[in-house]
């Protein structure tokens, strides 16, 4: 653990040095000294978590179950994944190296590489928000989720476009992260509704309507999915509610609700972030009915991240500062523990212990 612990910790100093130079370049007090400092210790703050999770050895459930043993049948000619980019970039690596580290090193790249330019996009703090991810448990599961973690950060990347209405951006970037794993298209239409004005400013009373009918749009989806090839996902793994996701958007649902206008008002993300996190609200929701914590966490995959951008927020939006430390110390204590409980206690994803290609 304590490798991971310091990736993390050198992660959020390099961010918090470049945020300070990115603020004073904001501030018109734009230098070759200040944009080179941002930049120099920005590229710095991608290295220590991408190559920890690049030269990791058998770490990730589906390290040895998938990705090591189909980059070589891959090689032998067999099939590939459905996603066909994919495959070409197991062949493109197979072109300089039979050494599948490199397929390892590449996806961890690109994975810390979108996440850490979205956290600059929208993240009050980047410090903060780069704690929460590996907190947060997101950055363990990338390490088993190696598809669908990239395309879930190329896909926040692409939310920051579809916010700032930059809809051909948003495309291109939604296109590039199907290539990592084809469910990244279920954000694309939360895009366009996120964009629908008349929606934004009765929000929270769409919020309270729309979660009443949960129920009824659980049984629906429910029907559907008996009838196709994903009914075994209904009953899997532990049977139980996901309460860490239901206490954790819960009590970030309830307090943006109450705060939406001052949240709006600080962040031009913030409305999209509670939107994208409502979702998840919705749906951890349903696992009172659905109780398979392995299949509503896949349900609830690309819609829990708003927490690492909304914390940070709720820093600087609203209420007395010591209130608002206490209420984002709770909530990332209540993440901490939780990913404590799955990752070290459980072993889920089995990321632990660390093993690099270089002890091996």
């Amino acid at each position: 653990m304590l490798v991971y612990a310091v990736g993390s910790v050198l992660t959020s100093f390099f961010l918090f040095i470049s945020q300070y130079y990115y603020r004073k370049i904001k501030k018109n007090n734009l230098t070759d000294k200040n944009y080179s400092y941002y930049l120099i210790f920005f590229i710095a703050s991608i290295l220590p978590l991408s190559l920890i999770s690049g030269v990791r050895y058998g770490v990730g459930t589906d390290y040895f179950f998938t990705y090591y043993p189909r980059f070589y049948l891959i090689f032998s000619g067999a099939k590939g994944y459905n996603e066909i980019p994919f495959t070409l970039l197991n062949r493109f690596i197979q072109l300089f190296t039979l050494d599948a580290t490199w397929l390892f090193i590449i996806t961890s790249f690109i994975y810390v590489l979108f996440m850490l330019l979205s956290i600059k996009k929208m993240s009050n703090h980047w410090w903060l928000s780069s704690f929460t991810l590996l907190l947060g448990g997101y950055y363990f599961i990338s390490m088993n989720n190696v598809r669908q973690s990239c395309a879930i950060a190329i896909s926040i990347y692409a939310f920051t476009y579809a916010m700032d209405k930059k809809f051909i951006r948003t495309l291109i970037f939604t296109s590039l992260a199907m290539c990592f794993h084809l469910t990244a298209i279920v954000l694309l239409p939360m895009y366009l509704i996120i964009n629908l004005k008349f929606i934004k400013n009765v929000f929270p009373y769409v919020s309270i309507v729309i979660l009443m009918l949960t129920p009824a749009v659980l049984d629906v989806v429910i029907l559907i999915i008996e009838n196709t090839r994903y009914a075994g996902y209904l009953k899997y793994n532990i049977d139980q509610p996901i309460y860490s996701y239901i206490i954790s958007f819960g009590a970030i649902f309830i307090i943006s609700l109450i705060f939406f206008k001052k949240l709006v008002n600080t962040n031009r993300y913030a409305y999209g972030l509670i939107f994208i996190a409502q979702i998840c609200f919705m749906i951890s929701i349903c696992s009172f009915t659905i109780q398979s914590v392995e299949t509503m966490s896949r349900a609830c995959a690309y819609f829990t991240w708003p927490i690492i951008f909304i914390l940070p927020i709720f820093l600087d939006c609203y209420m007395h500062k010591k209130f608002a430390f206490v209420v984002v110390f709770i909530l990332v204590v209540f993440l901490s523990l939780n990913t404590y409980y799955l990752i070290i206690y459980l072993g889920h994803h089995e990321v632990l212990p660390y093993v690099s290609i270089f002890n091996i």
